[in-house]
Formats: structure tokens, sequence, C-alpha cells
């Protein structure tokens, strides 16, 4: 096993209104051998993970002077079998302000098992190839591109999650921060309150939710269950390969499909909003068609429109 510990103290002059000042910032290096497995507990540091084609596990901890010379943090790490657990461990009940960047990195082998977590810290993943991805961030943003797993999980409170050219069964879930979801492959289960949802060049199924946040779909080829209590629900260029599902309360409905029209069978019913669906037109319900796959169709005071 290799493991190598190093501190290093990194000072940046810079020029502040008139005066010099100095920014400093003390860095703790690590390297382990023999990782299947890293997780993270950033609390408010950001966190940056990026696999390679080596077999070390290298990583360094900048700390804000103030933090460490005041004995406010410390950086724990220890290797566990084939795991490495990296923390941050507060010390101090109050943390002062702090302008200096708070940052861990961390190389890994591409096919080592990610579980990262943090409390208002970023976080940043990429080039991993591995069984099971695991994001986490209460108010921070999630930031995750290159991805290949069995299962890719990522959640926050209330920052943003955007997953750009992944491979694999993804689950997201947000409480008020926006979802972007682009050049993915495998089926997406998301949910969020009031954020929006955004997909685009997708393969695979959708399983979305949202209470207020409008949920939409470009480019995608699969099936479709789209919920929201008053979000909009929109899409183009999509290719339905099975039974969808259509709700929302007082948002409206909108598609475009590559579809033939006559590749659907349409149930669809709404309280007080106008249905379109190809040439057809109604006001409450509206159910036609013989095509294999089944379109159905919910709202309240949101207008429908099947193209």
């Amino acid at each position: 096993m290799l493991i190598t510990v190093t501190l290093i103290f990194v000072v940046a002059a810079y020029c502040l209104i008139a005066q010099d000042a100095q920014a400093v910032s003390i860095e703790e290096t690590f390297e382990y051998s023999g990782i299947k497995e890293l997780q993270v507990d950033g609390m408010f540091f950001k966190v940056r993970v990026e696999g390679y084609s080596g077999n070390i596990v290298q990583g360094v901890v900048k700390i804000p002077q103030k933090l460490a010379e005041g004995g406010y943090v410390k950086v724990s790490h220890a290797k566990r079998e084939n795991a490495l657990s990296v923390r941050i461990v507060q010390k101090k009940v109050t943390i002062p302000p702090f302008s200096d960047e708070a940052v861990i990195e961390i190389r890994v082998p591409v096919n080592t098992g990610i579980d990262l977590k943090t409390a208002s810290g970023v976080i940043e993943i990429e080039m991993i190839d591995t069984d099971e991805i695991r994001l986490e961030s209460s108010s921070g943003k999630i930031h995750s591109k290159d991805l290949s797993a069995d299962g890719i999980g990522a959640s926050s409170s209330s920052g943003a999650i955007d997953i750009i050219n992944c491979r694999g069964h993804l689950s997201i879930r947000s409480s008020s921060g926006r979802v972007t979801a682009r050049e993915v492959t495998g089926d997406i289960s998301a949910g969020t309150s009031s954020g929006a949802q955004t997909y685009e060049a997708i393969e695979g199924n959708i399983t979305a939710q949202s209470s207020s946040g409008k949920i939409s779909i470009h480019d995608q080829t699969g099936t479709l269950e789209l919920k929201a209590t008053s979000g909009v629900l929109e899409g183009n260029d999509v290719l339905l390969k099975g039974d969808s599902l259509f709700t929302t309360s007082s948002g409206r409905i909108t598609f475009d499909f590559k579809n033939d029209i006559d590749d659907f069978s349409f149930d669809l019913s709404s309280s007080s909003g106008i249905i379109n669906a190809g040439r057809s037109k109604a006001k409450g319900v509206l159910v036609f068609g013989s095509g294999k796959i089944r379109i159905t169709g919910r709202s309240s005071s949101g207008a429908q429109t099947y193209r």
C-alpha cells in the first residue's frame, strides 16, 4: 500500500485597491493505491473528482489559511480495505468568513466507485466508468459529464444539477434547483418541487414529476411518464416506443412527435382546457385512434396539444 502525505504552503500575491495583499492557503496532498471506492464528505468545500487511466488515487485539499491555522477544520483521509474515505471535519461551532478557495481535488482510476457528499459546496465530476455513482449536495450545484455506471444518483436541496454525456440509469432529486440532462443513454427517474427539468438527446424512458417547475423534453426516444401540479409539460422531436402518460393540474401540455399520428390511440381529458390531437379537437374529452401506443393525457385547466 502506498501512502504519501505532504503539507505545502502556497502563497498567491495580488493587488487589492491600492495595496498589496496576500491570499494564503494550505494544501494537503495524499496518494493511495488499491482503492476501488471513494467516499467524500466535503461539508462546504468544493469537490472535484476526475477519472484517469492510472491506478493511484491522487488528492489535494486546499484549506483557507484562516480556517487551518485557527483550528476550525481539519482533513481526515483513511483507507479501510479497498475504500478511501476523505472528510472535512469541523472542529469549532462557528466558521468565520474566508476569501480563499476551499476545495478537494481528487484523481481516481476510471473504474472507481464514487460516493460524494457536500453541504453547500459544489460537486464537479467527470470521466468515470464504474458500477455505481452517488452525488449529494444540500445547496451546492452538481456538475457531471462523461459518466458511465449501472446506477447514477444525484440529489440536491436547492442547487442545480447538470448531467452531460452519461450512460446508465439516472435517479435525480431536487427540491428547488433546476435539472438538466443532455446526451444520456439510459432510463431517467426524476423529481423536483419547484425547479425546472430539461432533457435533451435522451435514449431511454423518462419518468419525471414536478410540483411547479416546467418539464421540457427535446430529442428523446423511449416512453414518457410526466406529472406536474402546475408546471408545463412540453416536448419536440420525441419518438415514443410505448404507452405514455401526461398529467398536469393547471399547466399546458404540448408535444410534437416523430411518430406518425396513426401510431397512437388517445385517451385525453381536460376540465376546462382545449384538446388538440392530430386533426381532432375537443373540449372536455377526446378518445380516438387504434394505434399500438396509448397516450393518456389529463389536465385540469391547461390545454393539451399533440402533433
